[in-house]
């Protein structure tokens, strides 16, 4: 057995492992406002087992005192900043829910004294019930536009929605639709005219554009500012001192090398002239920036607490315009990695770009004010590169950009083997597959699935929400996924906002032929002498008022506080990782992951089964790499229908396989009993038949009991008697091959298309 896959984390110290309760404890993304001297930051924070908002003013020599507000509500925004020009202190604004349901943007005035003040001046009505992104904007006017991309009930879409106070007066909130598109992410930048144009991306037809909107118009519509090759997200708009606009966003493009899924990561930039936008190009390229060092392997894909994939503008005094993104240092395995970022950068003046400059070099989740015209002398932002027991991590750095040093990576950084790839000739395989259900009438349609994957709100994982479920569904091929981030890893806890937001877009994004699920990875360490792992995915039902066990809270602090909340909620859960130990009785195991085989790295499968327990099999990604369905594993199921009841019954039921990512579809009967059910006889010998469909070249199949493989053959389907089983409890599984060797990656990079299967078991009583 090759004792490697996950028995504690190497590097890792008590405080990661085994967390006392309670803390407080900062997000990854915040607000940020640089007013004089001063920068302003707003973020949710999580203190003990209560969230809300904070702000602080900080500068050079002082980190400020955190001032929580607008406790009385839930499911909060990430926050935004409206900046009057004339006035020393910016006013903040978000959404909220109120204890009485009511959902709003909230606009909270601060005042800047010794002692910061904060009420609330607004409270505007919204028919969204969840909002995640938001941005605000102040005209020289004093107009104010605030714009968010918002999820309403009933509605199968991300749409933008706008506020707006003109003349001194709030508007109603008005929906920005663009009909069959779903819109996010919105941005706001104020014109050499005095008008308000939003940015965003949009999702239509299976890929991410980016486009604009002039919010001055009477009846604003949306156009096109970018549709080209590979994927067009996460817009940032900035002015320069001439009054033209600037656009930046992630151009990300799926690409494989070998048996390996990846994306490659570029920035590209836009410039508005004569009525019109233009992409620069850098060089001959569009593609004016590499993001890809951490994000695309050269060797490994190691997880990093920063945010690699955004890139910004920042306006310069001199009429030049400086391009940033934030870069791991390097993909080597560092776990103690708030300090391991580096902020670099382009100058891009005449349509120029400079050669790459590094600004910081010592950080993560760097943030600083867009909206904002630097003098480069001056270049101003905050870093969290420590935490603080406060949760008070970010502080503000001053920089002279002339002290910049060139950026020299450390190695030769080559992702010219990563070729461009569609995957449509893996994905598309083992598509519309049903058997005839045994005893009873219809058929079990064959439902492919990836319940285990992370996204940006994971401590040191990527991915969009929307985005993920996007590409499990579109370019995956799946038919159901579940995103599922940590609860609390140290210095990130997963926040109840985010999880009432990953609920609400799984609403609107689940079709008749899609299923969007959530849920959550409880990331327990038992109390032994090496803090073994014995993690839990959780995944919620449909419903809108979910409850979550953090390890760093009473009701997840032990496994039997955990296994009395699973007991009251009901909700299904399976243990993963390659050790573990039963809680209670779980209907389901992870096999095999990204992270490795676990079923034949570790022998904790096969003695649970001898030692009489009872479940199914499953195969998840457990991705860190915005890859859900080609990252290591999947699930096929058979079930009734695709709905989350009956996929989950379908599980516990053992009515699935679980792969190490390929499509090979096996199923198989001992006697007349089908995979994951149980059968009683004295009748021998016993008759085990199967039928497999393979997705690439099969090798072979071999059939276990007990632990031991007692049948070897070459035939995808058939039947064999075994005549040496003697009485007592047994079980059967296949394990199926497909010709090569499996490949093993560093860390969390895997083949694809891995090659093995195994079926749930069978259990015999003779």
């Amino acid at each position: 057995m090759k004792k490697k896959t996950h028995y504690a984390a190497p590097g890792a110290d008590e405080t990661f492992l085994r967390p006392a309760t309670g803390g407080q404890w900062a997000p990854r993304e915040i607000a940020v406002c640089a007013k004089a001297e001063m920068i302003w930051t707003a973020w949710i924070h999580r203190n003990g087992w209560s969230e809300y908002p904070v702000l602080s003013r900080k500068d050079a020599t002082s980190n400020g005192e955190l001032i929580g507000f607008g406790k009385e509500s839930s499911n909060y925004s990430k926050p935004v900043f409206i900046d009057h020009i004339n006035s020393k202190s910016p006013d903040v604004a978000l959404f909220s829910v109120s204890q009485s349901g009511k959902a709003s943007i909230n606009i909270y005035e601060t005042v800047n004294n010794k002692n910061i003040g904060i009420k609330c001046l607004e409270k505007l009505s919204s028919s969204c019930s969840s909002v995640y992104h938001m941005d605000a904007l102040t005209l020289e006017n004093g107009d104010i536009y605030i714009v968010y991309g918002g999820i309403a009930k009933g509605k199968k879409k991300i749409s933008v929605y706008l506020v707006k106070r003109i003349a001194g007066t709030w508007s109603g909130e008005q929906e920005l639709a663009w009909p069959e598109h779903s819109l996010n992410r919105p941005k706001l930048v104020a014109d050499i005219n005095g008008s308000a144009i939003a940015l965003a991306d949009v999702y239509a037809d299976a890929t991410y554009s980016i486009c604009w909107i002039d919010l001055s118009q009477p009846s604003p519509v949306w156009h096109e500012l970018y549709t080209g090759q590979g994927w067009n997200m996460f817009p940032s708009v900035a002015v320069d001192t001439s009054g033209r606009l600037w656009a930046s966003w992630l151009n990300a493009r799926t690409v494989r090398f070998k048996d390996v899924a990846g994306i490659k990561h570029h920035a590209m930039l836009a410039v508005h002239e004569d009525n019109r936008w233009q992409v620069l190009e850098n060089g001959n390229s569009e593609l004016c920036a590499d993001l890809n060092l951490g994000l695309l392997p050269l060797k490994r894909y190691f997880g990093y607490d920063g945010l690699r994939r955004y890139p910004r503008l920042a306006p310069l005094s001199n009429n030049s315009m400086l391009l940033l993104w934030e870069q791991q240092k390097d993909e080597e395995e560092i776990w103690e990695n708030l300090a391991n970022g580096y902020l670099l950068g382009k100058i891009v003046k005449n349509e120029e770009f400079s050669e790459t400059i590094k600004l910081a070099d010592h950080g993560c989740c760097f943030a600083f004010d867009n909206k904002k015209i630097y003098q480069p002398e001056e270049f101003s932002y905050v870093v969290k590169s420590a935490h603080d027991k406060s949760g008070n991590d970010f502080v503000a750095k001053r920089i002279d950009l002339a002290d910049s040093e060139p950026y020299q990576p450390t190695k030769t950084l080559d992702w010219s083997h990563w070729k461009e790839d569609d995957f449509k000739g893996e994905t598309d395989k083992a598509r519309n597959i049903a058997i005839p259900r045994r005893g009873g009438s219809g058929k079990l349609k064959l439902y492919w699935g990836d319940l285990h994957c992370h996204s940006v709100l994971s401590p040191d994982a990527e991915g969009e929400i929307d985005e993920l479920y996007n590409f499990a569904r579109d370019v995956a091929g799946l038919d159901f996924v579940a995103l599922t981030d940590n609860d609390f890893y140290p210095p990130k806890t997963l926040l109840d906002s985010e999880i009432n937001y990953i609920a609400n877009v799984t609403a609107a994004l689940s079709e008749k032929d899609f299923l969007a699920l959530s849920g959550y990875e409880w990331t327990f360490h038992r109390p032994d002498a090496n803090h073994s792992f014995n993690h839990r995915i959780v995944i919620y039902p449909d419903s809108e008022h979910l409850i979550t066990a953090r390890r760093n809270e009473a009701a997840g602090h032990t496994e039997k506080a955990f296994v009395e909340y699973l007991k009251k909620h009901g909700y299904f859960a399976f243990p993963h990782h390659g050790y573990w130990q039963m809680l209670n009785n779980e209907p389901a195991v992870e096999v095999t992951a990204g992270w490795g085989p676990y079923i034949k790295d570790a022998d904790t499968v096969s003695k649970a089964l001898n030692e009489g327990r009872v479940f199914s099999f499953l195969g998840n990604s457990d991705s860190h790499r915005f890859m859900p369905g080609l990252s290591g594993a999947l699930t096929g199921v058979f079930a009734e229908a695709l709905t989350h009841d009956a996929i989950v019954d379908a599980i516990k039921q053992g009515r699935c396989f679980a792969t190490t990512g390929n499509r090979t579809v096996a199923w198989f009967y001992v006697n007349d009993c089908f995979m994951g059910g149980h059968l009683s006889t004295a009748e021998r010998p016993v008759a085990v038949k199967w039928q497999i469909t393979p997705h690439h070249k099969f090798e072979s199949v071999t059939i276990i009991r007990d632990g031991q493989p007692v049948h070897r053959c070459t035939e995808i389907s058939g039947e064999w008697l075994d005549r040496e089983v003697v009485p007592g409890q047994h079980w059967y599984l296949l394990e199926v091959k497909e010709e090569g060797e499996y490949q093993r990656y560093p860390h969390n990079v895997a083949s694809a298309w891995g090659k093995f299967l195994w079926t749930s078991p069978v259990w015999i009583k003779l």
